[in-house]
């Protein structure tokens, strides 16, 4: 610090130079970003699978793809720990979300195009990141992003493109990334629940990036969800082909997956009332939701006239008057019943009893 005040010429330089050396200082090394990339269709309809697979996955980065309508305000309640970026889409069921650790040092670049989320992580390493959303309607060009990529870069999200099986529109792409010496990350297994295809995959440049396909217990929400997609497309082929066993049977799955989502739901909704009044994240979730149905309002009782013909306003006369009225009034009566007759043990004679 003493260096650049005695080397510098003027106090804005020797300023400048000092808020440079402190944005160097704030990044933070890290060995390794771990990194969630889910599309949710809806996130509204499908909160309840984000809370759980980010509650599984202690994760460091979030992207949210295809959010549709969202609650900046409760995100932000369940998050609090982080922050949230959101990038609307073209249309209602569009836009991307993208979540960050507070404790990395993190800046958004503004970005006009729709379904594309700019955020610039200042690590060790700078890293731009892009969470995009690219659904086969868009008005996007790949080489719209061109302009935004760095030395170290990388684009992540639903590209709605297999690059083994969609031929031309994977050729555009790859093509597109080719230009760019960016290489392609694909996970070993398909990721879209409507076909068989790997669209959600990711593109960088300078960074070492390894890929994990989610499966076991994080996946039983959205296995459910296959469930009942597989039910429709076999309903499809039923009515297409007029066959009564392929009814019963999308019937049949549809009534196991329906079944399981209301299990599930039942059981978030018992965890949910059970950890209302702990601290957290859990209980966050709770309130959020429910404070919205909270309204102030004030008892339509304004007084209390007593026995004796006494009125009170006071609320603690008014609840003890209440009080000692209803438990006057359900109060176990006390009944005598005498046996109409009473017997003479010493001559046993019976005696009839006098009224």
């Amino acid at each position: 610090m003493v260096e650049e005040w005695h080397a510098s010429q003027t106090l804005s330089s020797c300023l400048s130079n000092w808020f440079l050396s402190t944005r160097r200082d704030s990044r933070t090394a890290h060995s390794f970003l771990y990194t969630l990339c889910f599309n949710v269709r809806g996130l509204d309809a499908r909160w309840a699978e984000v809370y759980l697979l980010s509650t599984k996955h202690q994760f460091d980065i979030l992207v949210l793809g295809e959010v549709g309508k969202v609650d900046l305000s409760l995100i932000g309640a369940t998050y609090p720990s982080y922050h949230c970026f959101y990038q609307a889409g073209e249309n209602a069921f569009g836009g991307v979300i993208v979540l960050i650790r507070q404790n990395i040092p993190a800046s958004r670049l503004l970005c006009s195009l729709p379904n594309v989320c700019i955020i610039d992580l200042h690590l060790e390493v700078p890293t731009r990141l892009i969470g995009i959303y690219a659904p086969a309607s868009k008005s996007l060009v790949w080489n719209d992003l061109s302009r935004f990529t760095t030395p170290s870069f990388i684009i992540m999200g639903d590209f709605n493109v297999d690059l083994e099986k969609d031929g031309d529109k994977a050729d555009t792409l790859l093509n597109w990334a080719d230009d760019l010496d960016m290489a392609p990350f694909v996970p070993d297994a398909h990721t879209s629940l409507r076909s068989d295809r790997t669209i959600d995959y990711a593109l960088g440049i300078g960074i070492e990036n390894r890929f994990r396909h989610m499966k076991g217990p994080q996946r039983v929400i959205i296995n459910r969800f296959s469930l009942l997609a597989h039910s429709r497309t076999i309903a499809l082929k039923a009515k297409r082909t007029g066959s009564v066993r392929l009814r019963e049977e999308a019937r049949r799955i549809r009534n196991i997956a329906r079944y399981e989502l209301k299990r599930f739901r039942q059981e978030q909704l018992t965890k949910q009332l059970a950890d209302r009044h702990k601290s957290g994240k859990e209980s966050n979730l709770f309130w959020s939701r429910t404070k919205r149905h909270f309204r102030k309002a004030s008892a339509s009782l304004r007084g209390l006239i007593s026995p004796d013909g006494e009125s009170s306003k006071d609320p603690q006369r008014i609840a003890n008057l209440t009080a000692d009225y209803y438990e006057q009034l359900f109060k176990e009566p006390t009944v005598m019943r005498p046996h109409p007759f009473l017997y003479d043990l010493a001559n046993f004679s019976q005696v009839k009893c006098r009224s």
